[in-house]
């Protein structure tokens, strides 16, 4: 998965989980500058969901997801709770 949070120069890389058979993940990431560790979840309802992250630093950010059917990708976006940007990709592993 790769991430994009504004204030954050490069990409910011993480892992990703996918429970299938229950539409819900979880992921996880390290911030750029020694900022921390962050956990995040995300559910699905069909093709569309949301996301929450939460993170050592005491930064949050949630928002909205699209689960792209045709390739398995997901992507997101939303805002930390200072209104910055972040949005997310995750490509599917056929």
């Amino acid at each position: 998965m790769a991430i994009q949070w504004e204030g954050y120069k490069d990409l910011i890389v993480g892992n990703i989980n996918f429970k299938v058979s229950e539409n819900v993940g979880a992921f996880k990431l390290r911030l750029p500058k020694n900022d921390g560790i962050c956990n995040g979840t995300y559910a699905l309802s069909e093709i569309k969901g949301t996301w929450s992250i939460m993170c050592d630093n005491k930064m949050s950010a949630s928002g909205t997801l699209q689960w792209n059917s045709a390739d398995d990708s997901v992507t997101g976006s939303g805002k930390d709770t200072n209104n910055k940007s972040v949005k997310f990709t995750a490509s599917g592993i056929n």
